[in-house]
């Protein structure tokens, strides 16, 4: 009788674990997230979270990005950005990528819900089925939160 009551002791407590584990992953985020500027460049491509503009950021940022560009479709896009990170479920696929400094990196949303895809301390505001475009200037290892949670990483190099 005691094996039964360690058992469904033990299932219990893993069944809360997953429950917490769900419920801290699905909150949504408390914070007002801004719209990056390079990202306002691309019309229809981002939806804003608020009516805040994003602080400036610095031109290695916006290299390669003209203001009125016209954003390719999604196949274009595939063709011409290489590296790219998709994400599904929040999930980053591949779950880490090395690529050179200011090198276009296309965050490709694979969800029909809109995401907040964080990386080198800029938000990215990516609606369903949509992608972004992020570069990065600064060497070093940078963390890819998708709507708070941990997605991938990528290691910016020379």
């Amino acid at each position: 009788m005691e094996k039964v009551g360690k058992i469904v002791i033990a299932f219990i407590i893993t069944v809360a674990v997953v429950l917490v584990g769900f419920l801290w992953r699905s909150k949504e985020p408390s914070e007002k997230l801004p719209v990056p500027l390079a990202e306002q460049a691309m019309p229809g491509g981002v939806e804003k979270a608020n009516a805040e503009i994003a602080p400036p950021v610095t031109s290695q940022v916006l290299k390669g990005v003209v203001s009125g560009a016209k954003k390719l479709n999604y196949g274009e896009a595939i063709k011409k950005y290489p590296f790219r990170i998709q994400f599904a479920n929040c999930n980053g696929s591949p779950g880490s990528l090395s690529l050179k400094r200011n090198t276009a990196l296309m965050l490709d949303n694979r969800d029909s819900i809109a995401h907040a895809v964080k990386v080198a301390g800029q938000t990215y505001v990516i609606k369903g089925y949509d992608y972004a475009l992020a570069y990065i200037g600064q060497e070093g290892a940078y963390n890819l939160t998708c709507d708070g949670g941990g997605a991938a990483s990528i290691n910016i190099e020379k």
